[in-house]
Formats: C-alpha cells, structure tokens, sequence
C-alpha cells in the first residue's frame, strides 16, 4: 500500500517530460545541483543541506571555501564560514581592515583641515606683509611664505598615510585586476612626490632668476596624476559606500568627481596656456592675449574647485562618519557569537 497521501503530487520522474525539477531554496550557496540524467530508482546522491556549491573566498583570508559547510570554520585561518556568505556589505567584513579604512578617512579629514588653517594664515601672512607677489631678489616676506609652502607639503604625508590606509587590500582579495584601489593609491602618492619635486625645482630656478620652466613642467604632470588619481578614488569611494550601503553618498559622491575633475582640468589647461605664453612674451614680447585666455580658464577652474571642493568636504566628513560606523559595526558582528 502506497503511504503517501493521495493529495500528494507524484514523485519526480527525470524521464517524465511533463514534470518539472523540484524548486530549489533559492540559496545558491546550499541548492544541490539536478542532474537530470539520474535514474528514477537510483538512490539520491549524499548531500548535506549546508554545503557550499560555489567559489566563495574566506572573508578573512581568502581561502576557497567551496565544499564545506556554513558551520565549519575556515580550515585556514579558522573564521566561521557562515561569516563569508553574508553578503558584501562592510558591516560582515573583516574588522580590522573596516578600521583600517575609517583611520585612513580620519587622517585625510585632519589634512584638510590642517590646510584650510595654512591656506587662511598664508592669506593673512601676505595681506600683512605686501609679499604676495613678491618677486626673487626682493626678499622681503620669502621666508615666510615658503615656510607655509613647506608646511603645506609636510601636510601632504598625512594624506599619503590616509590615502595607503583607505585603499588597503581587502584581506579576502575581492577585486577584480588592476583595480581602482591601486590606481587611486599610487595615482595619488606619485601625484604627491611629483608635487614636491616640482616646487623644489621652481624655487631652484627662481632663485637664480629663471622662468621656472622644468618646475612648472612637472607641476602639471603632477596635477594630470593627481586627477586620474582623484577620480579613482572616488569611483573606489562610490563602492565602498554602497557596501555601507548608503545609495544617496554613492551618487553625491559620483556628481563632485566629475565636477572637481573638470575644474583641476581648467587648472591645469590654464597653466599650459600661461607658461606657453609666458614663453612667447620672453622670446618675441607678445603673448599677451593667451595670459588673458589662461587667466580666465583659472578663474572659471578656480570657481569650479570651490565649489565643489566645499561639496567634496561635506562629503568626506559624511563618509568619515559612515566609515566609522561601518568599522564599529563590523567589531561587533564579528564579536558576536554565530
């Protein structure tokens, strides 16, 4: 006698065409996978309902966790693999790279700040003095300025420190190639050495009464580097706030990119245009309209830096505080007992 119900549907036949599979969960870490190939009387293979079917990486150290199940522990480094199949999300990730990256959003905040400061008292230092303008050989206010200047450039190791510790290799290895990542870290810490390297040439050839050519040269590949760099970051920025996951700072994030990578564009054009000119004013005394044409780029640059480098602060303190919230987020996942 059949013990079935007899409202029960019938068991699945493979061979039957009118029957479909049997639905799955809809885990696709844990769904056995159909072989309709297996006969109708054959035994059902071994399987275990907390199988992992599919590559996923140990979100701790990477390792392969295919095969297991979601409550063994990484046979690696020992973290619960139902630690790993959470999701994406930061709050899941590992702790210590999480506060790594919000330490690294703390010290580029305190760089900006630091440099509002620098940039308000160097206004000052020339307003009081007349040297804003001071020219090589006249001596007067050089002293200070060019401390300013040093300091401004000291200021720049907090945001390298800031920038190696934002853009630190997620220990799961979850990336895809040369990824943004890496371009935004060593896009910026290139930018950076060039920076420093440019206004030491600068100086070096003011002092002996010559247009600072090579200085200015190496200025502006800085700033090209600086914008592939910049617009990296922020790309890599947009992804980490969706992995918060916060959808309004993703897109803010990705409208002050594209709006602060235009106006360092108008920057840099104007440079070109003033040094060419410059150039041209030296040899044949004319070159007067592409200083007018260059001053105008740097004002609308300039206008356009402003802005959204006002809307860029705001922001950067919003995902400072998101990133913190994230790593004590994490601390506490991973605390807790699973």
């Amino acid at each position: 006698m059949d013990p079935r119900d007899p409202h029960d549907p019938p068991p699945f036949n493979p061979d039957d065409p009118g029957q479909s599979p049997p639905a799955e969960s809809g885990n696709p870490y844990t769904d056995p996978v159909f072989k309709p190939n297996a006969g109708y009387n054959d035994p059902p293979p071994p399987y275990d309902p907390g199988d992992i079917n599919i590559d996923v990486a140990c979100i701790n150290c990477g390792y392969n966790l295919r095969g297991l199940t979601i409550d063994m522990a990484c046979p690696e480094c020992g973290t619960a693999v139902g630690r790993s199949i959470q999701g994406d999300h930061l709050q899941f990730a590992n702790p210590d790279w999480v506060s790594k990256l919000a330490l690294g959003m703390n010290l580029i905040v305190a760089g900006i700040a630091i440099n509002i400061v620098l940039a308000v008292a160097g206004a000052a230092y020339g307003m009081s003095t007349g040297a804003r303008n001071t020219g090589p050989g006249t001596g007067a206010g050089m002293g200070g300025s060019t401390a300013l200047e040093m300091l401004g450039l000291g200021v720049g190791l907090l945001f390298i420190v800031g920038y190696w510790l934002i853009t630190e290799r997620e220990p799961s290895g979850r990336e895809d190639g040369a990824s943004l990542r890496q371009v935004a870290r060593f896009g910026l810490i290139g930018a950076y050495v060039l920076e420093v390297g440019g206004t030491i040439l600068m100086y070096a050839q003011l002092s002996a009464t010559q247009i600072p050519i090579t200085g200015i040269v190496v200025t502006i590949i800085a700033g090209i580097v600086s914008i592939v760099g910049t617009v990296a970051l922020a790309l890599y920025a947009q992804r980490l706030a969706m992995r918060i996951p916060n959808e309004r700072l993703a897109s803010q994030i990705r409208v002050v990119m594209i709006g602060y990578a235009v106006g360092l564009g108008l920057v840099i054009m104007a440079t070109i245009i003033i040094a060419a000119s410059a150039m041209g004013a030296a040899g044949t005394g004319g070159g007067m309209g592409g200083l007018g044409a260059g001053g105008v780029c740097a004002c609308i640059g300039g206008l356009d830096i402003i802005v959204f480098g006002i809307w860029a602060l705001v922001l950067i303190i919003w995902f400072r505080r998101e990133m913190a919230g994230a790593a004590a987020a994490a601390r506490s996942t991973w605390a807790s007992s699973y």
